[in-house]
Order: structure tokens, then sequence, then C-alpha cells
């Protein structure tokens, strides 16, 4: 049953419009201009009962705000400049690496962002298409983690939307995580009394990876996506609008 709803576009247009969103995604930089008033940010310190300005004159004060306020211009120019060479970007992998902190969405499956994988000599990542419908295969995941498989699509609205198939992906399916952030089989927890005891944890990576792949948790590395069964999964779950 198609749950989801992707906007038809041709793949030039996909990654034309995937850029334009994910940049737009990305507010420019911004510095209150009461940051940049020397009189205002003298008062602050002198304000700052956490500071002790015992034996510093005015003048020595203004000297450390007028420095400060350097540096900060300084940091907003830099920024400045980032946030406009972004506009520059025309590929659509670059861009995700850039960007991909401001535009994933909310997944219920858990895992990091540390690593990121667009690699193009692979036919499963970066963009790709089935039938009319366009997407950005990407694998991700933290150093402690395996990693998961997801996609990045443009919804019916024009938005930038995502999906993590089940069938095929490698994860802790009962926990909804990547493997690698529930190996332990003990929690300590404090309980009413403030005292900290041991909990046992029934179910974790170690009993997922054999349930779901018959390996070990350590062995679950070597296990390979299926990609062939994540595709027909993305095909019968999101459907194309659009003419």
């Amino acid at each position: 049953m198609k749950t989801l709803k992707a906007k038809k576009m041709t793949t030039e247009q996909f990654e034309k419009e995937f850029i334009k969103l994910a940049v737009l995604s990305e507010k420019p930089p911004e510095f209150p201009q009461e940051y940049f008033d020397e009189q205002k940010q003298l008062e602050k310190i002198k304000s700052d009962k956490r500071v002790s300005l015992t034996g510093i004159s005015d003048e020595k004060l203004m000297e450390v705000v007028r420095s400060e306020i350097e540096r900060a211009k300084n940091r907003y120019k830099r920024e400045l400049e980032e946030y406009k060479e972004l506009s520059k970007i025309k590929d659509i992998k670059e861009i995700v690496y850039h960007l991909i902190h401001g535009i994933i969405p909310e997944f219920e499956i858990e895992f990091d962002l540390e690593n990121v994988e667009l690699d193009e000599d692979d036919d499963n990542l970066g963009v790709q298409t089935i039938g009319d419908f366009n997407y950005i295969g990407i694998i991700a995941g933290g150093d402690w983690e395996n990693p998961v498989f997801f996609i990045l699509f443009i919804d019916e609205s024009g938005k930038i939307a995502g999906y993590v198939p089940e069938d095929g992906n490698i994860y802790n399916k009962k926990l909804k995580s990547a493997f690698g952030n529930n190996h332990e089989r003990e929690d300590y927890i404090f309980g009413e009394d403030r005292k900290m005891s041991k909990k046992r944890i029934e179910y974790n990576d170690e009993d997922a990876a054999k349930e779901q792949y018959g390996v070990t948790e350590d062995e679950i590395q070597d296990v390979e996506f299926d990609f062939d069964k994540m595709k027909e999964e993305i095909k019968n779950k999101i459907e194309v609008i659009g003419g």
C-alpha cells in the first residue's frame, strides 16, 4: 500500500530543485546589531556579576570589547561568504555532504550522520530513478554504528522528504535503531530511593542480529544490503504524483 507521495519530475528537474531546496533550508548567518555596539557590550560586561572587574579600568575593558567585536565581525564575514558559496554549488552530491544535517527529515529509525556515503561508483547510491520516481540513495552511521540505508526525495508539496526501507536494510528492527546503539545486556537505573541498581536488558543488538540475520552482533558488519528488496519496497511505498 502506497502511503507516501512524491512529485513527478525529470532527473534533471529533480537535481536542480533538490539543490535549490537544500540551499533555502540553510539560513544566512545572523548577528544582532547590538552585538557590535561597543557601549552596550561594555555595559553587559559590567552587569555580569559572575565577572570580577576589580582593578580593571573602563579603558582596558573597552579594549577587550573592541577586540571581541572585531573577531565577531570577521566570523560573520567568513560565515556569510560560506553561505554565498552554497548558491554556487551545482553538484547534488556536494550539496548533500554540506547540508545533510539541515535537510534530513526526522526518521523513526535511530542512526547518526557522522559518516555519510553517496559513492557515485555504487549503482545504488546518489541520484537514482525507479520509473518516474527520483531520489538520492544514502548510507550513514556513526563510527560505533553499523550504517543504515535511506533515501531523500521531493514530496508532492515540493519539500525534501525521506524514507528508511525496512526490507533488505540492516538495523535493529524491533528497537528501530542502527546496530551498535543497543549492545549492552545490563543497564544501571536510579530508583525512587535514589539508589542505583542493575536492570537486565531483555532484548539487545545481539538478540536482533541472531533473530533477523542468523549472525552474532560482531558479524553484522559482514551482512550486505539487499538493494533489490529495498527498491521493491520503495516502489510499493511511494506514489508519484503530477503530470
